[in-house]
């Protein structure tokens, strides 16, 4: 059996909200990061709910510390939304893609760098 992305937009804006209130469930009853949980090292996304509430008090100061890339959310979002077809260039969305995940795996590398040292806020 293969799962399918969903093609339309109403049915994929229903998968993203399905999937963040099961996320904000998760955090709000076991108050931890799965990956952390099993592992111990915090995953590429560890701080990022905290970044975002921290922005929707317009503290954008502790929303950075807590995640430096809590706002890639909206043009990831975006770009799953409409099929990676922000753009009408197809090289363009690649590009903004491209450059949303190596701008996440960069931030991943320093924040591991600042776990390990021990100065990383989690």
């Amino acid at each position: 059996m293969v799962i399918q992305k969903p093609r339309h937009l109403l049915s994929r804006f229903c998968f993203l909200l399905s999937c963040g209130i099961f996320l904000l469930l998760w955090l709000r009853f076991i108050h931890a990061c799965p990956i952390r949980a099993v592992t111990g090292i915090p995953c590429p996304g560890c701080g990022i709910s905290r970044a975002w509430f921290a922005a929707l008090q317009l503290d954008l100061r502790q929303a950075l510390r807590f995640h430096p890339m809590f706002w890639s959310l909206i043009p990831g979002c975006i770009l799953f939304l409409w099929d990676g077809m922000l753009f009408s260039d197809r090289r363009i969305n690649l590009a903004l893609g491209i450059c949303l995940i190596l701008g996440l795996l960069i931030c991943y590398a320093f924040r591991l760098q600042a776990f390990f040292a021990g100065t990383l806020i989690l």
